[in-house]
């Protein structure tokens, strides 16, 4: 079964060591899953592609498996560059289980 995800970014990205960076803001449909992939980032009506790997999502001071709609978090990201987000862009892709080669969708 396919997933829809999509993330309201609330300010601006943030460098964190390596490759990736973080971002904050709130689960607008979900949840959202560790090795889940933002595909889009739109900016209105506009929509820029994207490849966004969530790494990691903390919440209220802890680590957690998964964001459920509606709760702010941070989430750590890999891929494209964070020149693409901004505040209030909204990041949109698929479950990570619909992104496995050879999974079949509904």
């Amino acid at each position: 079964m396919t997933r829809e995800i999509e993330f309201l970014v609330l300010g601006e990205p943030k460098p964190a060591g390596g490759s990736g960076f973080t971002v904050g803001g709130r689960c607008l449909s979900g949840p959202i899953l560790i090795g889940d992939i933002f595909l889009q980032v739109r900016h209105g009506q506009e929509a820029d592609p994207a490849r966004l790997v969530v790494e990691e999502i903390s919440a209220y001071g802890k680590l957690l498996a998964e964001l459920d709609p509606v709760v702010t978090a941070e989430l750590f990201l890999t891929g494209i560059s964070p020149a693409l987000l901004s505040d209030h862009c909204v990041l949109s892709g698929l479950s990570g289980e619909s992104q496995v080669a050879g999974s079949p969708s509904d």
